[in-house]
């Protein structure tokens, strides 16, 4: 891990041998061994496919009330460094450089509260699986836990290869004019403006070779059945998913039934932290509290 470097609005790091954009909010840009900012367990914030740390906008300020939030870049993406081949860009790479950013910037215990949106959730979920003692607690949205049958991971497997070959052969303004017309992304048409606009932006500064490697190192294809795994987790967690998003919500309310996870379902459809960003801090904030509180017993 190489030093930090101050940025406007975070900080740059080396994290497993590459530099990292981290974003910042309700803690000096770099790192601090503060007492204060010490003593108070940090929210560790990773973001989804084809995004980067701006996408928290609408939350971050919100969420950092009560604690450090730390938004990391994934390799490739915002302000990160992008190298070349898929070996960067897979699960186990970004998972080491998870560990670092948590030897960074945890707390007196080397622990973070993690939350993770959509691939960042799979993120999350491999993190916890290596790194379990490093979690206070897990925050996922609309998170995947894998394919199930040998059924479902041809399925998965034939989709993310498709993927791939549609970013070989078109622009990033093509591939983003046809991600968004996606069923899974149908309420986005509906939201606010604001967040509209940004999620556009994010996805159109993406380079379609990042986005290839991306997916050949961390697609859906690469992570395993998740479902099993969360049943040995100890930490609380918390998933929540838009009552619009069908897939997901079968999710939260499987992991709820089996008492793995609190469910919370928002008014809105995939990407509850752009559609509905109060209700998703007034659902993540308590949690997080009730959380603390419980480890201050």
């Amino acid at each position: 891990m190489g030093e930090c470097e101050h940025a406007e609005g975070g900080f740059y790091c080396t994290l497993n041998g590459i530099r990292h954009f981290v974003r910042t909010a309700g803690v000096s840009s770099l790192p601090s061994a503060d007492e204060d900012e010490r003593g108070r367990t940090p929210l560790v914030l990773l973001h989804g496919f084809m995004q980067d740390s701006r996408i928290w906008a609408f939350v971050l300020d919100k969420l950092a009330k009560d604690r450090p939030v730390y938004a990391l870049d994934f390799a490739g993406f915002g302000k990160s460094d992008a190298p070349a081949g898929t070996l960067p860009y897979r699960v186990e790479e970004t998972v080491a450089a998870l560990r670092d950013l948590v030897d960074l910037v945890g707390d007196e215990r080397g622990r973070v509260h993690l939350m993770g949106y959509s691939m960042g959730g799979r993120m999350a979920l491999a993190f916890v699986q290596a790194q379990g003692e490093r979690v206070a607690s897990l925050i996922l949205e609309s998170a995947g836990l894998g394919a199930d049958t040998p059924e479902a991971r041809a399925s998965v497997n034939a989709r993310d290869a498709a993927w791939i070959e549609r970013l070989r052969t078109c622009t990033v303004e093509e591939f983003v004019d046809h991600w968004e017309g996606l069923p899974l992304f149908a309420t986005q048409k509906d939201m606010d403006p604001a967040a509209r606009s940004l999620i556009r932006e994010i996805r159109l500064s993406c380079d379609v070779d990042v986005l290839s490697r991306c997916i050949q190192g961390a697609g859906q294809h690469a992570m395993p059945y998740f479902a099993e795994a969360v049943r040995a987790f100890r930490m609380p967690i918390l998933y929540v998913a838009g009552m619009q998003d069908e897939k997901y919500t079968k999710v939260a309310l499987r992991l709820a039934a089996r008492g793995d996870a609190v469910c919370s379902l928002l008014s809105c459809g995939h990407s509850p932290h752009l559609e509905q960003p109060a209700s998703l801090c007034d659902h993540v904030r308590p949690f997080l509290a009730q959380c603390e509180a419980v480890k201050a017993e």
